[in-house]
């Protein structure tokens, strides 16, 4: 019976913590946020074979995963304030995640792209032009945590395809 009285109180007792830990999990990247040195880019390198795994979707089921995928983010990051009782968490990157898959949308899986989204990304995530700051310092809560990164992936996915419009304007074969 001691198998019956665990299942009871998984279910019943430790239902909200577990919960809590797997919000924790998603928050942090599978911990990657709990890097003493640069969190956000470390969570942005664990977002890399995420895509390496995406990248291969058509684009609309690239599209509804990554919506999907946003919406958890900005759920996950709201329970994070809670979990680390603070406003914009250092230890939450999920938004980072998100920052770097919106970067790579409509890209093909490409060793050279995605470094190049991973550092595009970094700029911008980093430097926070306009809007993006300003987003950063008025928008609260988990939707604000998860904004300005889905922001600035959206300017590194425009740079992107600026650099490789570029290159091949210029004869290389980089990308």
């Amino acid at each position: 019976m001691r198998c019956g009285v665990s299942l009871r109180r998984f279910l019943n007792f430790k239902g909200a913590c577990n919960m809590r830990r797997i919000c924790k999990i998603l928050a942090t990247g599978c911990y990657t946020g709990l890097s003493p040195v640069a969190p956000g880019t470390v969570g942005t390198i664990f977002a890399m074979p995420v895509f390496y795994l995406w990248g291969h979707m058509s684009h609309p089921n690239y599209v509804m995963t990554l919506l999907a995928f946003i919406f958890l983010a900005a759920w996950v990051s709201e329970t994070a304030i809670d979990i680390f009782k603070t406003e914009d968490p250092k230890e939450v990157v999920i938004d980072e995640m998100v920052g770097y898959l919106v970067t790579m949308a409509f890209h093909e899986v490409n060793i050279k792209l995605m470094i190049a989204g991973f550092v595009l990304f970094r700029i911008f995530d980093i430097a926070k032009p306009f809007p993006i700051g300003m987003i950063d310092r008025k928008v609260r809560g988990g939707v604000g945590i998860v904004l300005d990164d889905l922001l600035a992936g959206v300017y590194a996915n425009a740079s992107l395809w600026f650099l490789i419009w570029l290159a091949g304007r210029m004869g290389f074969g980089f990308f």
